[in-house]
């Protein structure tokens, strides 16, 4: 299968400028239509201070350290997976299961 032609550099930053600014207007204007009650939003969206100030504490600061620390031990777990799979490719060139036989007892 060939490989796409990549798109040009000027073109392809241009898009992304354009998507960007898109995005972010978008989003000005949702929240300016919020601001003005032109837009119903639900309720939890109007008690942010509060979950906010309820996150500053030791007990928030404990979760955000916890979802840290699993976040980071999962990172590790598919890094170990992906350097086990390179391996394997380097030595066997294939990744197909049934060719390997290296994991065997």
């Amino acid at each position: 299968m060939p490989f796409p032609r990549p798109r040009p550099f000027l073109r392809d930053v241009l898009f992304r400028a354009l998507r960007f600014f898109y995005l972010l207007w978008g989003g000005m204007l949702l929240s300016t239509l919020a601001f003005y009650g032109r837009l119903r939003l639900p309720s939890p969206f109007w008690h942010w201070p509060g979950l906010c100030r309820a996150l500053m504490g030791p007990w928030g600061r404990a979760l955000a350290l916890g979802f840290g620390l699993v976040m980071g031990l999962a990172a590790a777990e598919v890094t170990i997976g992906l350097a086990l799979v390179v391996a394997l490719y380097r030595k066997k060139d294939t990744i197909q299961v049934d060719q390997i036989n290296l994991l065997k007892g």
